[in-house]
């Protein structure tokens, strides 16, 4: 899930999640600085910690399979096709990102979601549909991936391809639980949301992430072939 600002640091959320949607269109193209910039910048570099550790983890990566590219271009696309809710965005990448560690080792998958969400931002600020301040979220947002790869690393030799059922399970509540994690810690110390509203968002997120799973699987299928 993407973040995009809603209110002010301490203010008092709205009741729910459509009228946290409501609220936040004013604030969503504000400049981001300040204690966000500071955080999101604390949350990029824990990420490249983890990726740093994941490649460690796997004894090294292998270069991705050469279609890997084009999913990483169909990655970008499909981040910047956002559907907001909350204090979020819901993005269709599941589509991509279950393929994309068919085509690349587990460890080095997180790194292609970082690059796929940068690559689609500066081609939205390129048309002047974004701003490049918005780079600050590409780390954050790409801690979600660290979780499966985590997962198919330890227990699948990093190949999903080759992973048993239980362990694609396992990837993606694990996924879920790194999102979980890091929208839950900005949502709450920048937009000061309480978590039980949070939560209410991310079922509406999660749902959808589970609906393109196995579309995703299918499509891992097939292009491993």
């Amino acid at each position: 899930m993407e973040q995009a600002p809603i209110d002010h640091v301490g203010a008092v959320p709205p009741a729910g999640s459509d009228e946290l949607l409501e609220a936040s269109w004013a604030d969503r193209d504000r400049t981001v600085h300040g204690r966000e910039l500071r955080l999101e910048a604390l949350m990029t570099a824990g990420f490249l910690v983890g990726l740093g550790a994941l490649i460690v983890l796997a004894g090294g990566v292998d270069a991705p399979h050469p279609v890997a590219v084009a999913l990483l271009i169909a990655y970008a696309v499909a981040a910047r096709a956002d559907f907001p809710i909350g204090s979020g965005h819901v993005v269709p990448t599941q589509l991509f990102l279950v393929p994309l560690f068919a085509l690349a080792p587990a460890a080095l998958v997180p790194a292609l979601v970082f690059a796929g969400l940068a690559v689609g931002l500066l081609g939205e600020a390129l048309f002047g549909r974004s701003r490049l301040d918005r780079l600050a979220y590409c780390g954050g947002d790409s801690i979600h991936a660290l979780g499966p790869a985590l997962v198919l690393t330890l227990f699948a030799g990093g190949d999903l391809v080759a992973a048993a059922p239980v362990v694609l399970l396992v990837a993606f509540f694990a996924q879920l639980a790194f999102d979980f994690v890091s929208s839950s810690v900005h949502d709450r110390l920048v937009f000061g949301t309480r978590p039980e509203i949070h939560v209410r968002v991310l079922l509406h997120v999660w749902g959808v992430d589970a609906a393109l799973a196995p579309l995703g699987l299918l499509a891992a299928e097939l292009t491993s072939h």
